[in-house]
């Protein structure tokens, strides 16, 4: 797989890319766009509890403070379902997860938030804290927390 996915030809390189936790963090329009001016971005997740169901999010960028060098960033996913995605979301549900936990679908349920400190002068990310929670309300919940520290070099 690993010869596949490094493959100069690899059709799929860039959506891995985007869906890499560090990268999504890391590497975004904030870097080299005024936060004010950031527009909302869609992203097509890829659902971790009922694969291989691509659940559109739209994302918006909020400034929270912004002082001397730092810039403090809140990006927040928002669920763009449509009755059709919401209707393959059911039927994998009822494929993957009834016959073992042996109740209906409810709602789904998905929260997308990042929270992060800029350096605007290094153009690096000093903190982020990621937070995702994907869930059928009352049966299956998911969620992944990542925080993201820069390294202080001590040394010098």
């Amino acid at each position: 797989m690993g010869n596949k996915q490094f493959s100069p030809v690899y059709e799929l390189a860039e959506e891995e890319y985007r869906r890499n936790l560090f990268y999504f963090i890391c590497f975004d329009q904030y870097l080299f766009t005024p936060i004010d001016e950031c527009i909302n971005v869609e992203f097509e997740y890829l659902s971790t509890i009922i694969p291989p169901v691509i659940v559109p999010i739209e994302f918006r960028y909020d400034k929270i403070s912004e002082n001397n060098d730092f810039l403090k960033i809140r990006k927040v996913g928002t669920l763009k379902i449509t009755p059709e995605i919401l209707n393959q979301i059911q039927l994998k549900y009822d494929e993957i997860h009834k016959p073992n936990i042996k109740f209906g679908f409810t709602e789904y349920k998905l929260e997308f938030r990042v929270r992060l400190e800029f350096n605007k002068k290094d153009r690096l990310v000093e903190t982020a804290d990621l937070f995702i929670m994907e869930q059928i309300a009352d049966n299956i919940d998911n969620s992944c927390e990542f925080h993201l520290k820069r390294l202080q070099n001590f040394t010098k």
